[in-house]
Order: structure tokens, then sequence, then C-alpha cells
């Protein structure tokens, strides 16, 4: 059994340990892992665009599942144009990381209930009332859920943002 992996970079820590955990699994249940390193779809980045060409070598033929880290791929893409990415590649199973893909089995993190927990703690616990933001890119669906539980957990208690932070 042949199991490909889709995803953008190895040196980035979230890739790298999606990856670690995917191929010990497949190691001890004696699965042959393939990963097929390309970068993000859709990127501006001339260099990213011909590095996904390594996605076309994915198909039913060659593998019997396929496992896409997603929110690392994907940040150019509508989640619908996602989609239909992924089940153009391959009719073997497939499973989304990172993010929810409607009709693909998706392994997603909690990150609106964990960014909630998080920023209530600061207030509760350690008494700020004054937030900066950092946030991921516009548009990528992961980042827009952080941000809307970031400024919904502010209003729920009453404290107001400076946007300049």
């Amino acid at each position: 059994m042949m199991i490909g992996v889709f995803t953008a970079e190895l040196d980035d820590s979230y890739q790298a340990a999606a990856w670690e955990g995917i191929s010990a699994r497949a190691e001890r249940e004696k699965i042959g892992l393939i990963c097929f390193l390309g970068s993000r779809l859709n990127s501006p980045v001339v260099p990213e665009k011909s590095a996904n060409r390594i996605y076309d070598l994915a198909n039913e033929n060659s593998l019997e599942g396929l496992i896409v880290i997603s929110s690392a791929i994907s940040t150019y893409l509508e989640i619908d144009d996602l989609r239909r990415f992924l089940t153009a590649r391959c009719s073997s199973p497939l499973v989304s990381i990172g993010s929810q893909v409607p009709g693909v089995p998706s392994v997603t993190v909690a990150g609106r209930e964990g960014l909630t927990a998080v920023v209530q703690h600061l207030i509760d616990e350690h008494e700020r009332g004054c937030f900066g933001l950092i946030m991921g890119p516009e548009g990528h669906a992961e980042a827009e859920e952080r941000k809307a539980a970031f400024y919904d957990t502010l209003r729920a208690n009453r404290i107001d943002f400076d946007a300049r932070l």
C-alpha cells in the first residue's frame, strides 16, 4: 500500500510535525509513504507555482490514498477551489489536514475555541485589557476564524481594540 502526502514545506514546524506524525504511523502500520513537496497553490510567487507541478504526479494508479496538509497549500485558494483541486487528483481515500473541506474527511484544530480560551485567560487570570493582533493571511479560513474569535472575545468582555496594535 502506498499513500501520498501533499505539503508545501518541511522546514516549517507545523508541516514538519504533521509529516513526522504521519510517517511514524505509516512506519508502524508498514504502509509506504511518498511526500509530494510542492508549495502554495495559486501563489503569485513564480518559483512556488513551478514547484506545484509535483502534485500532478499523484493519481489513483500509483496511490491508495492521499493526505493533504491543506492549510499549508491553500493560502491563496477559496475552499471550493481547494475541494475541486483535491477531488480532481485522487478518487482514492482522501483526507485534509488543517482546513475543513466540504465533502472531504478533514482533521482540523479548534482554532476559534482555542483562541477564545487564550484571550479569556489573559483577561481573567492576568487582568489584561489591551491587546495587539498579528494575523495570518487575509482570506485564509483558519486565520479569519481566529481573527473573528479574537474580536468576539474582546467584545464579550467590553474591551475596545486599538487598530494601531
